[in-house]
């Protein structure tokens, strides 16, 4: 991150190929095309430089960025935005709000009926839909 190189990181049946701008505890942030993407870093299978940064330097992560995956979806949560939710071994993301955020495990769908659960340990990525336009915020 500190060197600003152009990276792809292998998850599960993906790679996303960006700059980092954030690292965690258990997460890793990157710029993918300039949206955000972070990815379980259990889940990561390779990293790979795929073109070295021409000037000195990259980023320092922003403290105020969310510090590990639990913080993130969390964030998610409260946003009530779509997101694409990776599961390890599949080829195709959960799409929906994340609904729940519990100590071990999401829950994505409506609040009211959630579709699917899913444990830390099955998630790969998290990503908010870039074609999901913003949802208000019910009652604030």
């Amino acid at each position: 991150m500190a060197r600003g190189d152009t990276v792809a990181l292998g998850v599960g049946e993906r790679t996303f190929t960006g700059t980092l701008t954030g690292v965690g505890a258990d997460l890793v942030t990157m710029n993918v095309a300039g949206a955000r993407v972070d990815v379980h870093l259990a889940s990561l299978v390779s990293i790979r430089v795929v073109k070295r940064a021409r000037r000195a330097g990259g980023v320092r992560s922003d403290p105020r960025e969310s510090t590990g995956l639990r913080a993130r979806l969390l964030e998610l949560q409260l946003s009530g935005q779509e997101v694409e939710a990776g599961i390890a071994g599949a080829a195709e993301p959960v799409l929906g709000p994340v609904a729940l955020v519990g100590s071990d495990h999401i829950a994505i769908g409506e609040k009211a009926r959630p579709e699917w659960f899913l444990p830390f340990t099955a998630l790969t990525f998290v990503r908010l839909r870039p074609d999901a336009p913003p949802r208000p915020l019910g009652g604030l």
